[in-house]
């Protein structure tokens, strides 16, 4: 079977779920990565596969948190349009601080790596930069989204 720049989706980070995912990138694949587990139970996990250039879909955990405010809203009384944009806000923002956390640590621990010079930075450098890079572009669509959300309502 020819895998050359298909996109597949591999559902679960259990070692099957980071093995299929090694093997398919391995075979030319175009590889996402989706589980429904909080981010720092998959911190490992996830930082192994963005080593091998694989995207890990976080927004199933965000899907959860909006799942709940609306629940939330909904057990409160009569749903409104305006109970919804509260709901979505209230889930979006309870979502943002772990998530932040998790890649704040994520490039505190790797951004003094490109900045050494030192034995095996060579090496590092071209591990540490797209982990650093995926992790600012994250944080900032995370942000767009809250503030886009933030106007809105």
């Amino acid at each position: 079977m020819e895998l050359s720049n298909k996109r597949v989706l591999v559902v679960g980070l259990g070692k099957s779920g980071v093995a299929s995912a090694l093997f398919l990138k391995s075979r030319g694949a175009r590889v996402t990565v989706s589980d429904t587990k909080p981010e720092a139970e998959l911190h490992d996990e996830i930082l192994l596969l963005l080593e091998h250039g694989i995207a890990v879909e976080t927004g199933v955990v965000m899907v959860i948190y909006l799942h709940e405010a609306l629940d939330k809203k909904i057990a409160a009384g009569g749903l409104t349009y305006q109970g919804i944009e509260a709901a979505c806000i209230e889930g979006a923002v309870q979502r943002l601080r772990p998530k932040l956390m998790t890649v704040a640590v994520v490039m505190m621990s790797l951004a003094p790596i490109l900045w050494e010079s030192g034995i095996g930075a060579d090496v590092m450098k071209p591990i540490a930069a797209p982990i650093v890079a995926r992790g600012l572009s994250d944080s900032a669509g995370s942000w767009k989204i809250i503030c886009t959300s933030r106007r809105s309502a």
